[in-house]
């Protein structure tokens, strides 16, 4: 829980970081890591929507797809998938949708 604490301090006191990206993605890994699927959507999602540029926005993406598979909701997760392939092509996490969404 200490590195939970150390990203959301870091968020707080530091607002203006060009980290921040960073931070949420692993407070969003650390939530799943824990099985807190919901929390790290949270997380995931908002280094998409608020970081759309960011290096990490197209794993963000990605996890989110994952975790939307991992609920049971193969046609979001379909959906999050296309969307990585499409705004992010090329990437590390684009190439993992497409896996992803080859063995669906």
């Amino acid at each position: 829980m200490t590195q939970w604490w150390t990203f959301q301090n870091f968020i707080k006191n530091y607002p203006d970081s060009t980290y921040l990206p960073n931070a949420n993605y692993w407070l969003g890994q650390l939530n799943y890591n824990k099985g807190k699927k919901d929390d790290a959507a949270y997380y995931f999602a908002s280094v998409v929507k608020n970081y759309p540029k960011s290096p990490k926005a197209a794993d963000a993406m990605f996890k989110v797809g994952v975790i939307m598979q991992d609920k049971g909701d193969t046609a979001k997760a379909k959906a999050v998938y296309q969307q990585v392939i499409s705004k992010y092509p090329g990437t590390d996490g684009a190439k993992q949708a497409q896996k992803r969404l080859n063995a669906m």
